[in-house]
Parts: C-alpha cells; sequence; structure tokens
C-alpha cells in the first residue's frame, strides 16, 4: 500500500523510523518539525512507518516504541501537544502511525484535554 510521495513544503511527514537518540540527530529532526509547524500554520501530520516514497513499511514493536519516545522527545523540545495519535496494525504484524501535532500546549488553553489514541488492525494490506 502506497501514500502520495512525501512534499518538501506543507505540514506531513513521512519517517520510517526514528532511532537514533543522538543530539544531532534530534536537533535535526526538531528543526524539520518545526519549519513543517509554520507550514501547516501550526500543525503536522506525522506518519510513523512511511518511507519517503509514501510506501507503509511499519515497524517492529520494539522499533516503534523507540520511534515514539524519540518523537515525543522533539515534540517536547518544540513545546508541542499530541492532538491525536493513531496506530495501525499490518497484517504482517508491523505498525504505523499517524501523529497529528500542534506547536503550542493545549493543555494550558484546555486543562481537562487529553491525549487520545486509537488503535487498528489491518486485515489485509489490499482492502479492495
Amino acid at each position: 500500500m502506497h501514500l502520495p510521495v512525501g512534499q518538501k513544503k506543507g505540514n506531513f511527514v513521512y519517517k520510517q523510523e526514528i532511532l537514533s537518540s543522538h543530539k544531532p540527530k534530534q536537533l535535526s529532526l526538531y528543526l524539520e518539525l518545526k519549519k513543517k509547524c509554520q507550514e501547516g500554520g501550526g500543525l503536522v501530520v506525522y506518519l510513523l512507518g512511511i518511507s519517503d516514497l509514501g510506501e507503509i513499511v511499519g515497524l517492529t514493536s520494539d522499533g516503534f516504541n523507540r520511534s515514539w519516545d524519540n518523537l515525543q522527545k522533539i515534540i517536547k523540545m518544540l513545546k508541542g501537544s499530541v492532538l491525536q495519535k493513531t496506530i495501525n496494525q499490518l497484517a504482517n504484524g508491523k505498525f504505523w502511525a499517524t501523529v497529528f501535532i500542534l506547536n503550542y500546549n493545549l493543555q494550558d488553553r484546555f486543562p481537562g484535554l487529553k491525549e487520545t489514541t486509537y488503535n487498528f488492525k489491518m486485515v489485509s494490506e489490499n482492502p479492495l
């Protein structure tokens, strides 16, 4: 299954994985996220487990958890908030996710707001 090829401009980010927790790599990802927030008017749609060409490759459970932990660190550097996270499981058992990120803290504006996580399991990679 493929998504449209990633665009250089706009507020969508495809990342196959974010396994490096080294400061230079995190800074690079932070700057990319900050730029995408500016281009998206404060909102970024971050897709984990997706290649730059839009192929849904997925991540193992361990790879997904490490990538998610590293993405959370980058969001914290941005002082951003996760509006919604949707985790999908492919037929091969690998995971990919869509994460909506805002570059300001919604908790300050809406104290009762909670992060929402949806989990889906794909029965077939080609549903049609």
